[in-house]
């Protein structure tokens, strides 16, 4: 798993607020992006957003204000169903009490996986996770659920597009709080990973 991080130059504000930094690193399982700012005055929200173009950003996530003593404070949020084999866009945007908007600059993040890696996020996992299979040519994917005692909990039968491939697991909130073995096999063989389900 590889990733790198290209910082572009800081946008203007009309806010106060001024970011001082973003960045973004991770892996196929989780994504952590960082920023630091100054001068929040009527501070309200951070909304992090995402894109896959560059271009058209969607939320996914909300980080609140947080009141600090501090000129400087950082900030970090972590996406739990990153893009891979792709490159990632990411962003900040702002929000004041009087809901004025400003934006951080926008870095990007390229992580690549090898045909047959398997990352499921989030884990632990309450109601959903979502397995990342990367497919060197599509096909289908068998995924089963187990219990430790080896019983069938769940199973789903998915047809795969070349690269990578973003599969819902859901129903988890029918299941016990454990950890479970994630059954998966492609034509190659079964292969075996686990998934700790938590309420």
């Amino acid at each position: 798993m590889q990733n790198q991080v290209i910082p572009i130059p800081m946008a203007c504000t009309a806010l106060p607020l001024n970011f001082l930094w973003i960045s973004a690193a991770g892996t196929g399982e989780k994504v952590n992006i960082d920023w630091k700012v100054s001068n929040e005055t009527g501070m309200l929200e951070y909304i992090i957003e995402r894109s896959a173009d560059g271009v058209a950003f969607t939320p996914i996530g909300t980080l609140m204000y947080r009141t600090y003593s501090n000129l400087v404070n950082d900030y970090r949020f972590a996406d739990l169903t990153p893009m891979v084999n792709g490159t990632a866009y990411y962003r900040i945007r702002a929000v004041d009490v009087e809901g004025r908007v400003s934006y951080s600059s926008v870095v990007t993040l390229k992580l690549s996986a090898e045909a047959g890696a398997v990352y499921i996020s989030p884990n632990p996992a309450t109601s959903s996770a979502m397995l990342n299979f990367v497919s060197p040519g599509g096909g289908s994917l068998d995924v089963l659920l187990l219990d430790m005692s080896g019983a069938v909990r769940w199973k789903q039968h998915y047809t795969l597009a070349a690269g990578a491939n973003a599969l819902p697991i859901e129903g988890l909130e029918s299941l016990h709080t454990g950890m479970y073995i994630v059954q998966y096999n492609d034509g190659s063989g079964p292969k075996n990973t686990r998934l700790l389900i938590q309420h």
